[in-house]
């Protein structure tokens, strides 16, 4: 499944320094407290589908990329295009735990492909 770098980044209490792994999470309690509701929503939904997988047997692997860019496909421009483009334009404003990567839509399709391929 696709999830995002925002059901991993939001902890404060992480050590500096360590790669995020299946141990890393959002901190459930300083998202709601700096009302981070996107945040929480996506650390809050990853929990549920790794509870689901766990109850079912399913077997799940989630891919968390911290921006993702590709074609728009509506009219107006969406929430990684505008922190990309207040990137370029110098005016770029990061949280402190925040890592800044982008990812192409297509790069975590062909992914995604390689891994069911894989697996299968």
């Amino acid at each position: 499944m696709v999830s995002s770098g925002a059901a991993v980044v939001a902890n404060p209490n992480w050590p500096k320094g360590k790669a995020c792994d299946e141990e890393s999470w959002s901190d459930e309690g300083y998202c709601r407290k700096n009302g981070d509701w996107y945040y929480l929503s996506k650390t809050l939904a990853e929990r549920e589908a790794f509870a689901y997988a766990a109850k079912t047997g399913l077997d799940i692997v989630t891919i968390c990329p911290s921006l993702v860019i590709g074609p728009l496909m509506q009219s107006t421009v969406n929430s990684s295009s505008k922190v990309l483009l207040n990137y370029l334009k110098g005016g770029c404003v990061m949280l402190d735990f925040s890592l800044f990567s982008l990812y192409k839509i297509m790069d975590i399709k062909k992914d995604l492909c390689t891994w069911l391929h894989v697996s299968n």
